[in-house]
């Protein structure tokens, strides 16, 4: 059976493979796991999860371990976590970063293994029963964490944020695509 919904949860929830569409072409076809952790291109990454991805564009810089920066300096992460030469032919070169809300912590609220920091000025606090959304100005850039419910500071507090560097997503800053 072939099912049309406008709506990605709906999609996920009821479907087995997915189509995702753009513009009315094919942009990816897989299980909702599959599209949700290897989206081969930003607009799958956008499209599918809620709250959406967090995008960041900046530059990859390299000499020894890597790192990322955005134009504006707001955020600049160590990536010494990914997997060796995964982006190093991108050294020097501008990326798209990605990074689910749920990979983004508190720092000092859980587990911090392979983590990069930033420090970003918490905007929202919205508790959501069993999860908290906490939306976040970092420089320029606005991010969403999706974090454990708990004792959190108040809005206008400066907070660091922790990103599981294993599950970011980069991408092409041209063409959207995923770079493996």
């Amino acid at each position: 059976m072939v099912y049309v919904t406008h709506d990605q949860v709906e999609a996920k929830t009821m479907g087995e493979r997915i189509v995702v569409l753009d513009g009315g072409r094919i942009q990816q076809v897989g299980a909702p796991l599959e599209l949700y952790e290897r989206p081969v291109n930003r607009f799958v990454a956008g499209f599918i999860g809620s709250p959406a991805m967090n995008f960041l564009e900046g530059r990859i810089a390299g000499d020894g371990e890597l790192s990322f920066r955005t134009p504006d300096g707001g955020i600049s992460l160590a990536l010494g976590g990914r997997p060796a030469g995964t982006l190093d032919r991108w050294s020097g070169g501008e990326v798209v970063l990605g990074i689910r809300p749920e990979n983004l912590q508190v720092a000092g609220a859980g587990p911090e293994r392979g983590t990069a920091r930033a420090r970003a000025v918490l905007d929202v606090v919205e508790p959501m029963g069993n999860e908290i959304f906490l939306y976040a100005r970092a420089g320029e850039h606005s991010l969403v964490a999706r974090v454990a419910p708990q004792e959190l500071p108040e809005p206008g507090a400066e907070i660091v944020l922790a990103f599981d560097v294993e599950k970011l997503h980069c991408f092409d800053t041209l063409t959207g695509a995923r770079i493996q």
